[in-house]
C-alpha cells in the first residue's frame, strides 16, 4: 500500500490465500539483484540509490514502519519503459511499526549526524 503511487518502487502482490504464519507467497517478478544493476542500462546507479534512500526514508519517517529483512538479496531492479527501471522490494513477512516519538528522535539523530550537530545528536540519544 505504501508504494502503490510510487512509479519507481514496486512491491509484489501478496497472495493471502496461499500465505500462512510460516509461509509468505508473493507475485513473481523477474529482475536482477540490485548489486547487478549495471545489467540494466536504463537504471542509472545514482537514481537507483536515490530511489532506495527515498523508499527507506518514507517507510521510517512518513509511514512509520520498518522492513525487518531489508538487504540486497531482497531488492531487485527491473526495466520499465516509462521510468527506466523499478526498484522491487521483496519479502514482506516481517515489519515493525515505529512509534512517533521514536521516529522523531531517529530523524533528529540522522539529521544531526549528517550535519555534524553535536547538540542535536546529544538530544537525539538522550531524549
Amino acid at each position: 500500500e505504501a508504494f502503490r503511487e510510487d512509479p519507481l518502487v514496486k512491491v509484489p502482490e501478496i497472495y493471502a490465500g496461499l500465505t500462512s504464519e510460516r509461509v509468505l507467497t508473493m507475485e513473481f517478478i523477474h529482475g536482477v539483484k540490485i548489486e547487478h544493476l549495471n545489467e540494466i542500462p536504463s537504471a542509472p546507479k545514482a537514481k537507483v540509490i536515490a530511489t532506495l534512500e527515498n523508499a527507506v526514508a518514507k517507510m521510517i519517517f512518513v509511514d512509520g514502519f520498518v522492513h525487518g529483512d531489508l538487504h540486497t538479496g531482497n531488492m531487485l531492479i527491473t526495466p520499465n519503459d516509462k521510468t527506466g527501471f523499478n526498484l522491487v522490494l521483496l519479502d514482506h513477512g516481517l515489519y515493525r511499526e515505529l512509534e512517533e516519538r521514536f521516529r522523531t528522535s531517529y530523524c533528529l539523530l540522522w539529521r544531526s549526524l549528517v550535519a555534524g550537530d553535536v547538540d542535536g545528536l546529544t538530544k537525539a540519544v538522550t531524549g
